[in-house]
């Protein structure tokens, strides 16, 4: 049995210096550009078995120069998956939820992300000796 953890953290703070217009914003961060983000993984190997999960988190986003805002957000997803293993042929089948806990979100204004949704995927390898 095989085990992986991640976890991943970025604090950025990135400000305009300079604007081209009169009525542009300094000092503050700039649009779509979170200050805070994170990330997680962890997986488990266990013979033909594999299992993960993971999840990211995106902290609140500037959309424009007028202070709109996209709220922070955390999204999930799972999965499992099984290796099978043939003479010069090799299947991997695997099934994972996705947003698994449906939030609703946006990495742009006004153009919403999918909700839950669940992929089944098979993967095949044929291995010439």
């Amino acid at each position: 049995m095989r085990a992986g953890f991640t976890l991943n953290y970025t604090f950025n703070i990135v400000e305009p210096v300079a604007t081209i217009e009169e009525n542009g914003l300094l000092n503050r961060q700039m649009n779509y550009v979170p200050i805070n983000m994170a990330n997680s993984s962890f997986k488990i190997n266990y013979k033909r078995w594999n299992f993960f999960a993971d999840g990211q988190f995106t902290g609140k986003r500037f959309t424009d120069d007028f202070g709109d805002e996209l709220p922070a957000n955390f999204v999930a997803n799972c999965g499992v998956g099984y290796k099978l293993e043939f003479p010069k042929h090799i299947l991997d089948l695997m099934f994972s939820a996705n947003n698994v806990f449906n939030t609703e979100y946006q990495n742009q204004k006004y153009y919403a992300m999918p909700g839950r949704f669940f992929r089944f995927s098979i993967k095949y390898d044929f291995i010439n000796y």
